[in-house]
């Protein structure tokens, strides 16, 4: 496994995210009433986390408030030169306000290398293709709060 490994990084739904002029990158998380900012370098070291307030108005009906927001949010991106775009970020861990990062490894998966012999021995051929299926195709797991995204090697969710 190699520990400086780039996640490429395409924006799930929820989430916008780009490049900065001054080759920093951000991953923007669309809160309900604050939306939050993950802040990393242009080598993909995280920076900083910030929250922002967001306010659009009622939610009146679904389609108008939509619009809405996507268009606050491509105004906050055009005023600050953020170009839309793949991310590309190092694993990291926040654990405040709530669980947000980028594990190499599924939980399932880590429980199963920690202790095989848990689960029964008809399973474990079948755990360890899983397993190497996962390896061949670098996915890596997403998380913000309790929502677990399962990205593949090019940066798309493949599960939720």
């Amino acid at each position: 496994m190699n520990e400086d490994r780039l996640f490429p990084f395409l924006t799930p739904q929820r989430f916008d995210g780009g490049w900065v002029g001054d080759h920093s990158q951000v991953l923007i998380n669309r809160g309900d009433d604050e939306n939050l900012f993950l802040w990393f370098d242009g080598a993909g070291n995280f920076l900083r986390l910030e929250g922002e307030p967001f306010p659009i108005g009622p939610l009146e009906e679904y389609d108008l408030f939509r619009r809405r927001y996507d268009e606050a949010i491509r105004s906050w991106m055009e005023e600050r030169g953020v170009v839309p775009g793949m991310l590309r970020v190092r694993q990291f861990w926040l654990d405040e306000p709530f669980t947000i990062g980028i594990a190499r490894h599924p939980e399932w998966m880590l429980e199963f290398l920690a202790d095989p012999y848990a689960e029964a021995p008809d399973d474990w051929d079948r755990e360890r293709e899983r397993i190497d299926r996962w390896e061949h195709h670098e996915g890596f797991i997403f998380w913000w709060d309790q929502s677990e995204y399962w990205m593949n090697e090019t940066g798309k969710v493949v599960a939720t």
